[in-house]
């Protein structure tokens, strides 16, 4: 398996409150992105200690010859361990109270992919020609969009489209979104910030995920397209190629 990822501070930001990562375990590995909110430099200790809580407490408990059962409780205690650090981090500084980050992850052990998922960073799954979002955002936008109340169109200029409705950091208690997918094993797995879904379009990124490029080329295009598109946020992007 190949994989690649890159972050970048965009060109409307001061800073850059992204952070992804990744850990090769025994027959597994296990990557992710975090996208940090928070005043000052909040959101960016926010991504990074929930990131690498996660990918700690993920490579100490996985173990393996698990099965699904055991894998969801190893996972969703490892964001509960998350989410306690960037809280007891927060209330240890008070300049950082309130601090948050989103979390997606993807854990690959042979042809089973489990999907992670705290916020609204996402993952995306390329089979043949086809391209799905593999998450499901905690979203203000989403919510409405589930309830019937808008179309993913009328998302896309929402007023609220940046709100998120879960988070690590900001609840005591923290139930994540695991999921074993159902498909056949995709050919490509690509984990993402918002910076890349506010900027390009599902299609545009569908056209480079298929294109035959190279993992490091679809990584560097996206972030170039977010850019130029007008850079309003960080922007994270990890793609690995199965």
């Amino acid at each position: 398996m190949n994989y690649y990822g890159k972050t970048d501070i965009g060109k409307k930001r001061a800073e850059n409150q992204d952070c992804f990562g990744y850990k090769e375990l025994e027959g597994m590995t296990l990557l992710a992105v975090c996208d940090g909110m928070g005043g000052a430099k909040g959101g960016a200790i926010a991504s990074k200690l929930a990131l690498d809580s996660f990918l700690s407490a993920s490579e100490r408990d996985l173990k393996p010859g698990m099965e699904y059962p055991q894998i969801r409780r190893v996972l969703s205690s490892a964001i509960s361990e998350a989410n306690s650090s960037v809280r007891r981090h927060a209330s240890q500084n008070k300049e950082l109270e309130g601090m948050g980050t989103t979390l997606v992850a993807a854990l690959i052990i042979n042809t089973d992919v489990y999907i992670i998922n705290v916020g609204d960073s996402r993952a995306y799954t390329v089979l043949a020609d086809t391209f799905e979002q593999a998450s499901h955002d905690h979203s203000y936008v989403q919510l409405l969009i589930d309830l019937g109340d808008i179309t993913p169109e009328e998302a896309e200029n929402h007023p609220d489209r940046h709100v998120i409705t879960k988070a690590i950091g900001i609840s005591e208690t923290l139930t994540p979104d695991i999921d074993l997918l159902e498909t056949d094993t995709p050919s490509h797995i690509l984990l993402c910030s918002d910076g890349l879904t506010g900027m390009v379009k599902d299609d545009i990124i569908k056209n480079i995920m298929i294109s035959p490029t190279s993992t490091e080329e679809k990584v560097e295009q996206l972030i170039f397209l977010a850019n130029e598109n007008g850079g309003e946020d960080n922007v994270t992007v990890l793609i690995a190629e199965l």
